[in-house]
């Protein structure tokens, strides 16, 4: 009896005297995040534009009127060792032809808190975006929202003629977004 606990207590010893290597580091089996910043920006630049039919009614005075926007992308850099993407985005109204809107933006994938696809005339008559609900609008062909909410400040939406292709660049900007530390 006696030499059965000296024994333990000598295999316990030499079990807690042995070098034990740490667990491996899972792997991470998927694209690097330069590889998905760089698919989010070749995507982008592929749909460069959208063209959509805008007519807005007004309920209080039963008017209506249309204009034709087109969308563009341009100037798309990616910067993956800040976790980041900028991209300037016009947008022009024909009649009459004019651009009303040149912006450049930023997406900081750290400070995304969720992406979102709907369809953009349903977004554009939600209730938090239509300040002025006699107004509708009405969109033709389809136009695709990857709206992209932020921790703080407004969302960014990114208008695809593409459903699945919107699909697409969503599911890329979660990964960055996953491999950037932000998101919910």
């Amino acid at each position: 009896m006696r030499r059965s606990i000296i024994l333990a207590m000598f295999l316990s010893f030499l079990a807690k005297a042995q070098d034990v290597a740490p667990p491996p580091k899972p792997t991470d089996d998927g694209p690097s995040l330069e590889v998905i910043i760089r698919f989010i920006k070749d995507k982008l630049i592929e749909n460069a534009s959208a063209k959509w039919k805008l007519t807005v009614s007004n309920s209080s005075t039963d008017g209506s009127g249309f204009t034709w926007i087109t969308n563009r992308f341009a100037e798309i850099k990616d910067a993956p060792e800040s976790c980041g993407l900028s991209y300037r985005m016009t947008r022009s109204q024909d009649p009459p032809s004019q651009v009303n809107s040149d912006e450049t933006y930023r997406i900081a994938f750290k400070l995304v808190k969720s992406l979102t696809i709907t369809n953009f005339e349903e977004y554009s008559n939600s209730e938090g975006v239509n300040s002025q609900p006699e107004l509708s609008f009405d969109i033709t062909p389809p136009i695709y929202a990857l709206v992209i909410n932020f921790s703080q400040g407004d969302p960014q939406v990114l208008p695809f003629d593409d459903e699945e292709m919107a699909h697409r660049v969503a599911r890329a900007m979660l990964r960055a977004v996953e491999l950037c530390g932000g998101g919910d």
